[in-house]
């Protein structure tokens, strides 16, 4: 019976350590011989399936060379902690080289002496967030050259990053792109290929950041868009591209060398809640056509102050678009639309002959709810089935996009 017992607890043990899936409790390496020493205890795991931390107060991780033969982590994997000063001595991350996939979060952080990110050449996949937080010397990321997918949230702050590159094979993520206090970053080139965000982009405190050059192919974010306190920052034409913010705030706050925002002008006004313009000394030029379509919609939802001349508050720039004509930018006066309150069907005048043009209600969130096709200068549509609220109607004809609200009863 002994034996037995002796040989079912011999089977579980080999069972933990030689599966690829192994540890679901996670592993903690706080000192250099639990890292040294982990292939001699756990000779086949490969997968572990818990959360994995690296680091500790003692400082004293100077190489992960004992974990060649971790693939994957299910979970989350923690190298550093940015509440722990000098969590590592790592210079490298050498050592994870055959780490090709991490489950949750990969949060690298409080590395005081890391400079690069060699070891992670394999890695090709992140299903939740990418943080890169206090690694204060960490200069670049062309190591993660490989890299294909990051689920959640793209989080740089507070380092040394000079480039980007190493994430141009990122089309998509599906939280947040915060690139925040980097101390030498001048573009974003690295972010050629980032098309959708589904969350928020917060470009924030660079110190050098002189253009947005690698946002260039950005179409969509899904909560809004922040430019602030980028002082050498004196463009945005990097983002003409971007047509939709998901019914979020666009906030462009204290660029001090920030002359136009030329580059947003392609945003639909009806994917903008609310506006901040306001701490840009230099900026002058504001009456850009869908700022100009935004404030005539929505002629209280924004802060605007401190800017130059031309853009010192809303009523300045909505003069200067006055002043532009229709010509150069299309007013919803040019829509009229009766009757308003509806119930039934909405006749639509669009005051000038047209051969084909396109007519479509949104609801406040952007989705098209209604989109047909239409010639000549009058219009109805059948609008009894759609719930009540607020909802507005957008002709496209000749690149024109005329936008006026319509209520629901």
């Amino acid at each position: 019976m002994r034996k037995f017992i002796v040989f079912i607890c011999l089977l579980a043990a080999f069972s933990e350590s030689s599966g690829q899936g192994c540890l679901p409790e996670g592993k903690t390496f706080s000192a250099q011989s639990q890292i040294d020493n982990f292939s001699a205890i756990y000779p086949g795991c490969t997968e572990i399936q818990g959360n994995v931390l690296i680091g500790g107060s003692g400082n004293n991780l100077t190489n992960l060379n004992g974990l060649q033969q971790i693939t994957r982590v299910d979970s989350n994997l923690y190298i550093g902690d940015w509440d722990v000063n000098g969590a590592t001595s790592l210079a490298w991350l050498n050592g994870l080289n055959n780490l090709f996939a991490v489950g949750g979060n990969l949060e690298i952080s409080g590395n005081y002496s890391l400079i690069g990110l060699s070891g992670l050449e394999s890695l090709a996949s992140i299903g939740k967030c990418f943080k890169l937080i206090s690694d204060n010397n960490l200069e670049n990321i062309s190591d993660l050259e490989n890299l294909q997918t990051i689920g959640s949230t793209i989080q740089l702050w507070h380092n040394n990053l000079n480039s980007l590159e190493g994430l141009g094979a990122i089309d998509s993520i599906g939280g947040d792109l915060i690139i925040d206090d980097c101390n030498s970053i001048q573009d974003l080139n690295g972010l050629q290929n980032l098309k959708t965000v589904g969350g928020l982009v917060n470009i924030s405190e660079n110190p050098e950041l002189a253009n947005l050059e690698g946002l260039n192919s950005l179409k969509s974010t899904g909560a809004g868009l922040v430019i602030n306190n980028n002082p050498n920052l004196t463009k945005l034409d990097a983002l003409s591209n971007l047509t939709e913010i998901g019914s979020n705030t666009l906030a462009i706050t204290a660029n001090i060398s920030l002359n136009s925002i030329v580059g947003i002008e392609n945003i639909s006004p009806i994917s903008i809640s609310w506006l901040y313009l306001y701490y840009n000394p230099m900026l002058s030029y504001c009456h850009i056509s869908n700022i100009c379509e935004f404030l005539e919609i929505f002629p209280y939802e924004n802060y605007i102050s401190s800017n130059a001349e031309g853009c010192e508050s809303s009523y300045d720039i909505s003069a200067a678009c006055e002043e532009v004509g229709v010509e150069d930018y299309p007013l919803n006066r040019n829509l009229k639309i009766y009757p308003n309150p509806v119930s039934g069907y909405i006749y639509i005048d669009t005051q000038s002959a047209a051969d084909n043009f396109e007519l479509s209600i949104h609801d406040v969130s952007g989705r098209i709810i209604i989109n047909q096709q239409f010639s000549g200068t009058l219009a109805a549509i059948d609008v009894h089935y759609l719930e009540s609220g607020v909802y507005f109607v957008k002709m496209c004809n000749k690149q024109k996009f005329p936008v006026a609200g319509l209520i629901k009863k």
